[in-house]
């Protein structure tokens, strides 16, 4: 021992003398396995720590980074592994660094996608590596540990291992054991949505207003514990106990409500709505500006939900198998500790190998092995507290709360299920991180002056095309691609890499924003284009033709071209907020030349109103670059075709014309108004809340994976309303009742002269309508004397 450890030193020193013969020294080739197996472990710890980033942010360093990692983690940890079993040269160091890879193998979420009923492949590849790097595991302790301890400890933490990945495992199994739950669900109370979005436990309003429309309501149906009612936990039972518990259990409410709502909303995103429609006539039930801030949040910890049911394992490790779950990293951290104890004691861990290519071991490689120790048993504590303290463990609270009432011989279980709430309630730390919480920006203005949206002259002469020759090289090249398969290979590289352009830096969803939605959703009271959407302050009546319901002016072949049309409204908006924008921009010069001139200061009054108008400048420009980003990089979440929105878009950004020529009649008008951005306000809400209810359910799926968009919470909550669509005023094809045409002969009564106009096609069809009902009631009368007459001559 004390000959190989001469040895090794006088090769030590030698290498740092020649590094050229360190690179080539036993010494080398271990620092360059403890340089690779010390990268997976960062990779990976990095994968498990901060995976669920995704949906905290949609930059391109997050998601493609987290791709990244997941690819990298499990080649390069066991490429390691295998280095370091198959290396001529050993270290003591190499069945600890092992283990722990394995460890962090165990931890690794193995759900990143939705598989829907196709599991057995991806649960198979799992299992396989996990018994793979068992196996080497075990290879590594039996070849390279000569003690019992050392043998004892790694075998322990290897055999736990194996069980908590094996369990983690099967969380790919949940999303298919879900979808059948959500099958099961009854529908006939479907308008109960609307009211539990209503009702808020923090104000002193008694239970909800009728039980029974919660009674088909369900929160939690544990899958594959029984068909019994006993299983089930309806909202209505949380009601109960939230009238006995309250102080007990703070924030648990919105999460339970959040949880029922998931269900519908599930349905939705996996097209299960064969029983979901065809209720009659819609009306908004969310009351009052409090109510839908109240919806907001409840929205986010449901799309939150939805989030980890679809990319991630967490209904299965932090609800439906929380105790199993939180066992075995209990678990897991005491096998950490055990194998931490084995390598501080000298001579626990020691090779049983005395060949000449083992190496030492230094202080350094012990500070990094213990390192990495310290890391993987943090790790399972960030685990445990995500399991002890996220919405689903204060749904699975209520829940315990709810089967322990009906179960009276559980009593003594009561302290254990305090404790559980207490935990669970104590920390609102994850809350904070449901969403990214950002709207991407898009100025049309920026966009459309860049170089490659210019139309420049061929040789030809002719505008936008290329000369003859260049565009038969340009056809070979394309087919020459196509034969090669290259096309496919670039629209795969794109998705993989690519980076969209567009999009500029986002700005912060603040409550603002919010405040101007929800005041304009507060003042509707059904999904049809009333009143409310053509009739805000200061409007001059002239704005309503631009908006997207004014299709109800037009021709039905018109009305069709959804997608082209909202898109050429949206444009025409965002160059009248351009030059609103420049405008303002001009008369802040001239304020700060003025200021510096020394004039007086304004009054509190001037303050306030001058305040009122930058906040609403503020809002104004960024919804319009949010309307703009949506219409640029995810049309498929706007109205009509993706086809029809890309060619008007397109069209648009290949225009010559500059932004100074694109003037339209109503903007200069616009422009002398010292109100115009609370008009524009006004407009950008209800363009942003026009295209909310038709994106695609799959679309909204897939952006909720990267960090979730702001229109995909406004299509949810209109679905959780039963507002698919919005649908035109009342005309003569669809007054089928008095009171129908009494509201809308209220409605045209009370227009003012912006808005007489809007419904005078409206007090047409009444009146038609009522003519029409007329002539028929008569018709019928005579038909019932001819009747009469006949049978008394009979």
């Amino acid at each position: 021992m004390e000959r190989r450890l001469v040895v090794n030193k006088t090769t030590l020193t030698n290498s740092m003398h020649h590094p050229g013969n360190l690179w080539k020294s036993p010494r080398g080739t271990m620092l360059r396995i403890e340089a690779l197996a010390v990268a997976a472990i960062i990779i990976t710890f990095f994968l498990i720590a901060f995976g669920s980033c995704r949906r905290w942010s949609n930059r391109w360093i997050v998601q493609k980074g987290f791709f990244a990692a997941q690819v990298l983690s499990l080649s390069l940890g066991t490429y390691s592994i295998g280095l370091m079993q198959s290396s001529s040269v050993k270290s003591d160091m190499y069945p600890i660094w092992t283990v722990s890879l394995f460890t962090l193998f165990g931890c690794i979420d193995p759900v990143t996608s939705y598989n829907g009923l196709d599991y057995k492949g991806q649960l198979s590849k799992v299992i396989y590596g996990i018994c793979l790097h068992c196996g080497y595991v075990v290879l590594m302790s039996i070849s390279a540990i000569s003690s019992v301890v050392g043998n004892t400890a790694i075998g322990v933490l290897s055999a736990i291992t194996f069980m908590k990945g094996f369990h983690r495992s099967l969380a790919l199994v949940q999303q298919r054991r879900m979808r059948n739950m959500v099958e099961e669900i009854g529908f006939d109370n479907y308008c109960g949505q609307a009211y539990v979005l209503t009702y808020d436990f923090s104000t002193a309003q008694a239970s909800i207003e009728d039980e029974r429309r919660h009674r088909g309501l369900v929160v939690d149906f544990p899958t594959g514990t029984g068909d019994t009612d006993s299983d089930y936990v309806c909202l209505y039972q949380v009601d109960n106990l939230f009238r006995e518990k309250k102080d007990e259990l703070p924030s648990c409410y919105d999460a339970c409500a959040a949880h029922c709502l998931s269900h519908y909303l599930q349905r939705h995103f996996l097209g299960l709505r064969k029983n979901d429609e065809g209720y009659g006539e819609t009306f908004l039930k969310v009351e009052g500006v409090e109510g839908y801030k109240r919806a907001f949040k409840v929205i986010e910890i449901e799309l939150a939900f939805l989030y980890d049911i679809f990319f991630t394992g967490n209904a299965f490790l932090h609800f439906y198998q929380a105790k199993t779950a939180s066992l075995w990293a209990l678990a897991s951290l005491s096998g950490i500790c055990f194998v931490g104890v084995a390598a501080a004691i000298p001579g626990t861990i020691a090779s049983s190998s005395t060949s000449s290519g083992s190496v030492d071991t230094t202080t350094a490689d012990l500070v990094i092995t213990f390192a990495i120790l310290v890391s993987v048993a943090l790790l399972q504590l960030l685990q445990l507290i995500r399991c002890w303290t996220s919405n689903w463990a204060r749904v699975a609270v209520v829940c315990a709360y709810i089967r322990r009432s009906n179960d009276k011989d559980s009593r003594w279980r009561a302290w254990w299920i305090r404790l559980k709430a207490s935990v669970a309630t104590s920390s609102n730390l994850f809350d904070k991180f449901l969403w990214q919480e950002k709207m991407a920006q898009l100025s049309m203005l920026s966009a459309s002056t860049r170089p490659e949206n210019k139309v420049e002259r061929g040789a030809s002469g002719q505008e936008g095309h290329p000369p003859p020759m260049a565009s038969r090289l340009y056809r070979g090249c394309v087919r020459l691609v196509k034969v090669l398969g290259l096309d496919y290979i670039w629209e795969v590289l794109w998705d993989l890499l690519g980076r969209d352009t567009n999009k500029g830096d986002p700005v912060r969803l603040d409550k603002e924003v919010k405040a101007y939605i929800i005041d304009f959703l507060a003042k509707l009271k059904s999904n049809r284009l009333d009143r409310d959407w053509i009739s805000f302050p200061h409007s001059s009546g002239t704005e309503i033709y631009y908006l997207p319901h004014s299709y109800r002016h037009q021709s039905e072949l018109e009305r069709k071209a959804l997608g082209h049309g909202y898109t050429i409204n949206l444009i025409l908006w965002c160059i009248v907020t351009g030059h609103c924008e420049a405008a303002e921009q001009e008369l802040d010069k001239k304020k700060d030349e003025e200021c510096r001139g020394g004039s007086g200061r304004a009054g509190a009054e001037e303050e306030e109103r001058e305040e009122e108008h930058r906040r609403s400048r503020r809002v104004a420009n960024a919804l319009c670059n949010y309307c703009a980003y949506l219409v640029a990089s995810a049309p498929e979440l706007l109205p009509g075709p993706v086809k029809e929105i890309r060619e008007a878009y397109d069209r648009f950004m290949t225009e010559p014309l500059s932004w100074s020529e694109r003037r339209w009649p109503f903007t200069e008008e616009l422009l002398a108004r010292p109100e115009r951005w609370e008009i524009m306000v006004a407009v950008w809400v209800r363009m942003l809340v026009y295209a909310a209810p038709y994106g695609s359910p799959e679309a909204h799926m897939r952006h909720l994976s990267q960090g979730g968009e702001f229109i995909t919470h406004l299509w949810a909550l209109l679905f959780h309303l039963d507002i698919r669509e919005w649908r035109l005023p009342s005309n003569l094809h669809e007054i089928e009742t008095i009171d129908q045409a009494k509201t809308i002969l209220t409605e045209f009564s009370q227009g003012n002269k912006s808005t007489a106009k809007s419904f005078l096609d409206d007090g047409i069809a009444v009146v038609a309508f009522l003519f029409v009902r007329t002539l028929f009631f008569l018709l019928q009368e005579y038909l019932v004397c001819i009747i009469i007459i006949i049978s008394f001559f009979w």
